[in-house]
């Protein structure tokens, strides 16, 4: 067998970039539970450690994506409590 092309040293930063690189392209999924929505209430605190720009998706108490507010899409369905995203 013939000589290693660089040190395991060497090896591992290259694994851990390419990790880096890779993380910031295709980030994990996470989910964050907040506090219930109150009646006329515009919004709520997020858990700690959560960007607000890092956010992809809202979901209401059943599971379904809650629009921008500038999606506008019909009258929201009978058992929702009728808030959008800003």
């Amino acid at each position: 067998m013939g000589a290693p092309l660089g040190t395991d040293a060497a090896l591992n930063e290259f694994l851990a970039a390419a990790v880096r690189a890779y993380g910031a392209t295709f980030p994990r999924q996470a989910n964050a539970a907040t506090s219930p929505m109150v009646a006329g209430n515009t919004g709520v605190a997020l858990p700690a450690g959560i960007s607000e720009r890092a956010i992809a998706a809202v979901r209401d108490a059943h599971g379904r994506n809650v629009p921008n507010a500038t999606e506008s899409q019909g009258p929201a369905p009978a058992d929702a409590t009728g808030f959008m995203r800003a």
